[in-house]
Formats: structure tokens, sequence, C-alpha cells
């Protein structure tokens, strides 16, 4: 953040022809420019604590210290002692210096270059240089901390009380008043004289309406945020528009380098794939909720078809009602899973031999050419880690292998959550450009999968880095706005019932499985069934 103020500054100073803070000042009060640049201090006690926990944060404060006097940043650093801790370059830079009582002579060599500071006795005094000596004076700084007593120069306080004083040279009050004790009202807490200052400033602002200017950082990332807020969407005013790219929201993004926090949008037609990667109970079946839901918000049933399969604890299983929704699989279901790879293999071979008609290389490409349109396909695979285990390995692998190379291009695409990177064949997971990396204990794995970085996930569920340009920190929003799992679960389900009764247009059509046993009465609520008798057959 104080990068990209001092980038911000320099690039005001470049579009208005200054080089100074008070030339830009002026232009501003002429009317010339629009946006104000007030003075901005960074102020840091204890600073030596500040350079032994932010390493990093010393190169951007040495670049202040270089450049922020004429871009109108000022640094106050204040530290116990000086030695080894104050870059020299800060110190070339610093022009005023204050040495309040320190412990020895070194120390006030250090500052001051003279003893002085260590022989100082008072409580609050101090030396103050400027430059080369230019200015070299004892004084008294003033005290914050006393309880503030309004208007107290217009009054005049005389203490009235009488004192005795004992053997042991103790005083005794002889002229308290008792009489009120009873009634006395306690008094909770008296404002300090620095309190009052702030209180008045604050008022002040208010009643002459002056607006709080931008800060140059952001508040840090909420631990929840909803995708509600971040990406409002009508589902029924949605669903009449014309087909359009696949493209979800799934978090609020923080680039303090830009000073911003927006939503973080992944334009998956574009690039294809997703990965999430994340230790147990982190969020990574919730963020693959919170892509669908997205989507499905967006795209009717006859744009976007869905395939669940879930070989985790249920994560996907409450939007198994979404009109979207062609059928779900879970890891016991081989045969229904084998059903699933030949209705994929004849998909892609179908796609690819219309892409040929019209010898084009997407399905984009195909449906300008030739004026239809063709449902985007979302493969939707909880708990990758899972898979091996599963009877349906290989082939199921085989054609996601075949689906991460080539199905973007034809308008279909994955969306995958997994523990670790290496549930993942390095052929898969090199085919998968979008990429995100929730909590993980292992923290050697988050440099695996979006590069090495200095901003650590915090163990928070949701707190995610995100590979665009660098990696990036992003909270993923939540799909709903519930107050626990369960009320989320329920939420879902509703708004999935909500869908379902709202469409009635084609559906996608789910894996043929032949039942177990079959009563007439099932066999009437079949769809297909339900058709063939209306139509009389």
């Amino acid at each position: 953040s104080i990068k990209a103020e001092l980038q911000k500054r320099q690039r005001l100073f470049g579009e208005n022809d200054v080089n100074h803070i008070n030339q830009y000042q002026k232009l501003y009060k002429e009317g010339l420019v629009s946006e104000p640049m007030p003075h901005l201090f960074l102020i840091s006690d204890e600073f030596a604590e500040l350079k032994s926990e932010q390493p990093e944060f010393m190169k951007e404060l040495v670049s202040t210290a270089r450049i922020g006097r004429s871009l109108g940043i000022h640094l106050i650093l204040a530290t116990q002692k000086p030695s080894g801790v104050v870059d020299d370059q800060i110190w070339s830079n610093s022009k005023f210096k204050l040495a309040l009582k320190v412990q020895n002579t070194s120390d006030s060599n250090e500052i001051l270059k003279t003893p002085d500071a260590a022989e100082i006795t008072l409580p609050g005094r101090a030396y103050l240089q400027v430059g080369n000596n230019e200015i070299y004076e004892l004084f008294q700084s003033a005290w914050s901390g006393a309880d503030y007593v309004e208007n107290k120069e217009d009054k005049e306080h005389l203490d009235a009380t009488i004192y005795a004083i004992n053997d042991l040279g103790q005083y005794e009050i002889l002229s308290e008043d008792l009489s009120g004790l009873g009634s006395s009202k306690e008094v909770i807490s008296v404002p300090s004289e620095l309190d009052a200052v702030i209180g008045y400033i604050h008022d002040y602002a208010e009643i002459n309406e002056i607006e709080a200017l931008a800060r140059p950082w952001l508040p840090p990332l909420p631990e929840s945020v909803y995708l509600q807020d971040l990406h409002a969407i009508q589902f029924k005013e949605a669903w009449t528009k014309e087909k359009k790219p696949l493209k979800a929201t799934v978090g609020l993004l923080d680039q303090p380098e830009l000073q911003s926090q927006t939503p973080l949008t992944l334009d998956i037609s574009k690039d294809g794939h997703v990965a999430v990667f994340s230790s147990p109970g982190y969020g990574k079946s919730t963020f693959l909720q919170s892509v669908i839901m997205d989507v499905t918000r967006q795209h009717s049933p006859e744009h976007l078809h869905v395939y669940l399969v879930d070989l985790g604890t249920n994560g996907l299983l409450p939007l198994k009602g979404l009109p979207h929704v062609a059928d779900t699989i879970t890891i016991d279901e081989s045969e229904k899973c084998l059903k699933f790879v030949e209705r994929l293999t004849q998909e892609m071979k179908n796609r690819k031999r219309l892409l040929s008609e019209y010898d084009v290389a997407s399905i984009e490409m195909y449906e300008k050419a030739s004026g239809k349109e063709i449902p985007h396909i979302i493969i939707a695979i909880d708990n990758y880690d899972a898979v091996k285990e599963a009877k349906f390995y290989e082939s199921f692998e085989m054609i996601i292998m075949q689906i991460v190379r080539d199905g973007a291009s034809l308008g279909i695409h994955t969306l995958i959550s997994a523990g670790r990177q290496n549930a993942l064949r390095i052929q898969l997971y090199n085919n998968i450009k979008i990429q995100t990396c929730l909590y993980m204990i292992d923290q050697s794995e988050v440099a695996s999968i979006v590069g090495r970085s200095d901003i650590k996930v915090e163990e928070t569920a949701g707190r995610a880095l995100i590979k665009l340009e660098s990696p990036t920190l992003f909270q993923a929003a939540l799909p709903t706005k519930a107050e626990d799992e369960l009320q989320q679960i329920q939420l879902l389900q509703q708004e999935a019932n909500d869908m379902d009764r709202e469409w009635d247009g084609e559906r996608p059509k789910a894996i043929p499985m032949m039942p177990e046993v079959i009563d007439i009465a099932t066999y009437r609520k079949n769809k297909d069934v339900t058709k063939a008798l209306q139509a009389g057959r």
C-alpha cells in the first residue's frame, strides 16, 4: 500500500507538471486539480519490533525516507535502542532527531552524536537536533494524558481542603464534607486531554461536513463475505437473456499494491478449468458450491449443464435439485460412473465433429458460424484425492485428462477440489490454468501451487491465494447468507427447488440406470414415460 501511494503521488505530480506537494496543494486550492493530496504521516512506535516482525516492510520505509518528503509522506519512528535498528538511509534522510532519556552514552551518541541524552533525569525532558546541529535545544515535551477539564483556563480552581500533618508526616483531611456521600455519583471515566482533542476534531469535521479522505491502505479482509453482496443476481431475469460466456464471481480480492478490494471473477470460458486445494475443513467444497451457484443463477438450464461428482462427504449433494444438474455420481456408483465416462467420450466426439463441419477451433466460433447454440458443460469433482480408491479410477481419470486438455474449446469445463497437489497427475495439473489455494497445514504446498510469496494464508475458512500476475490474497464467498453449515445446506436446497419450479423447458438428461426395483407409481413419474403417455404412445 505504501508503494502504491508513492506511485500514485508521483503519477499525479507528473500529470500536473509539479515536483513538490506544496505546488500540488496550491493547484488544488485554485481548483485546477480535483483530487486532494494531504500530508501523510507514518508513525511507528517500537520500531525495532516492527523491523523484526515485518522485515519486508523495511524496503518500502527506506524508499519513503528517500523520496517521501517532496511527496508529502513523512516518517516518525520511535525506538528504545536505535543502534542496528534504524537503516543508514533512514538516518541520512531524517532531518529531525529527538532524544528523551536513554540508557547510556552510546545510545545518546548514536542519535545526537553527543552523550547529553544519557544525563537527562526528568520524564519528558528531551533534546531536539535539527540537521547538523543547526538547532540543538533542550526542551520539555507536553503531556497529553492528563484528565480533561472543560474550560479549565476560564475557571479558577482553589484547593480549600484543610489538612493536619501527623507525627509520621502524613496528611489527614480535616475539612472533608461527608454530608453528601450517600447521594454522590461515581465518576466512571474522565477523558484525557488527548481524547478531548481527538473528539473535538471529529465533531468539527462532522459539523462542517468535511468528508474523510480515502485511506492509503484498506482494512483487512473480512472473515466472511457473501456471494449475493458481491454479485447480486435475480435468476428469473438472468435466464431470459441470451447465452453468454461462463464467468463466476468467487470472492473478495485484496490488492494493496493497487489500493483496492474488488470482487474476484473467474473467466471460465477463457481460462478453461479451475482447481482449488486446501486441508480438510477450510472451505474447498464451499468454494465449489459458490462457483456453481453463481453460474447457475446467470445461465438457464438451456445454456448450462452440470454434472456433480461427489467423492467426499456429500459437499455437492445439496445442489442436486438444480434444474441444470444432469446427474450426481458418488464414489460407490461404479456402473454409473462408467456410463458417465462413455457419455463424456461421445459428447467430446460430437462437439469435435460439429467444429470440423465449419472448420473452426472453438465452440464460440461454431455458434457464430452456424447460428446454433451448444450448452456449456461443467463437471464438478469434489475431493479428487479419493478417485484412486474407486473402481472406475483409470477410465475416469483418462477422460478427465482429455477434457482438461481439449475440453475448454469444446465448452466443457472442470471444477476440481483436492487436499493436496499430488492428488492430481502432473499432466492433469499442468493443464488447469486457474488454481487457488486455501489454508494448507503444509505451507510448502502453497508455494508449489500458486508460487512463492511473502503472503501467508491465515487459518481462516475461505481465506485463499490465487495466482494472477503474482500470488494474491482473497476471501472466498459463501453461497448463501447462512448462520451455520446446516442452514447453508437448507438455503441451497431451497434455492435449488425454487429454480426447479421456475424452469419448464428442456433439461439435461440424467445418466440412464436400471433401478433395482420399480413400481407402477415410480414408472409413471418418469419424465420420459409421462411425455410418451401424453403423446399417446
